[in-house]
């Protein structure tokens, strides 16, 4: 496992977990007839799908939203109960190939 870890204000994802995620969530929309919006994730597996990031009140802190074009986000703050307080950015919108994967 690469020990290289995404780090902003505090969150870590590990790297190797950013090809699943990508990966899934396109799978994800193209089965559900998604073109664009977000799929949240809690774990590893799918929890939703907004149009837009926004209400991190209706997700638990840690869930992570990824968008169509490789930007991902962490529920941040708040607890369980009464949900996140923010979405922070972890990884920052990039121009993907065909597969889905990030032009390095």
């Amino acid at each position: 496992m690469n020990k290289r870890e995404f780090h902003e204000q505090g969150i870590l994802i590990a790297e190797a977990a950013l090809p699943y995620l990508l990966r899934r969530a396109g799978e994800w929309r193209e089965a559900e007839g998604h073109n664009g919006g977000v799929v949240i994730f809690y774990g590893a597996e799918v929890a939703g799908w907004m149009d837009k990031l926004r209400d991190p009140q209706h997700w638990c802190p840690g869930c992570l939203a990824v968008t169509k074009f490789g930007g991902v986000w962490r529920a941040h703050g708040g607890d369980d109960h009464s949900g996140a307080r923010q979405w922070v950015e972890v990884m920052p919108e990039q121009e993907l190939d065909a597969q889905g994967v990030c032009d390095d």
